[in-house]
């Protein structure tokens, strides 16, 4: 399903590749959409859909680094089951051309953590509140439009009796403004 969005999201940049803009000249603010899958089999379909905002606050003189916060509103989905997820998160980076490389790190909160509790297979988050690591590499391929990749870690760091994580490829397509 992943290869899909990405076929079509890559097909639809393809004319752009030869109009390349450099990643410093992108704007502060940013809207975007993120579907994610899970880097491993799980025992239970799941997929992370997420609206985000995103404002870099902070640049080096030279553009090449640069501070931002986000925050995120979406739904994760366990088979039949949907619970929202709510996020906040910082995000370190480096422009390099018309790239950008960045981490992400912040809390996430659910507000279902039990998916499929009277079946065999029960996916157990632990507790609503969560936290996310990830790393991401973007392309600018014009001013406005960013496409990009994604890993995510949401773990719960131990903090409930359970504490299963979810590592997540994602897919990232963001409006600049």
């Amino acid at each position: 399903m992943m290869y899909r969005y990405t076929v079509f999201c890559c097909s639809y940049f393809i004319p752009s590749l030869l109009m390349t803009v450099s990643a410093s000249d992108i704007s502060n603010n940013s809207i975007g959409l993120i579907y994610g899958e899970p880097t491993n089999t799980q025992n239970k379909t799941i997929y992370t859909y997420d609206v985000e905002y995103q404002r870099i606050f902070l640049r080096s003189d030279s553009n090449r680094y640069f501070l931002g916060a986000g925050a995120t509103i979406g739904q994760i989905s366990v088979d039949d089951e949907k619970g929202e997820r709510l996020s906040l998160y910082l995000t370190p980076g480096v422009n390099v051309g018309s790239f950008s490389f960045a981490l992400v790190g912040g809390g996430i909160y659910l507000t279902k953590t039990v998916f499929g509790e009277n079946d065999v297979n029960t996916k157990d988050y632990g507790g609503n509140f969560q936290f996310i690591i990830g790393a991401n590499a973007m392309f600018h391929a014009t001013k406005s439009w960013t496409i990009g990749y994604q890993f995510e870690h949401m773990s719960n760091w131990n903090n409930y009796d359970h504490n299963p994580a979810l590592n997540t490829h994602n897919l990232v397509l963001r409006y600049q403004f």
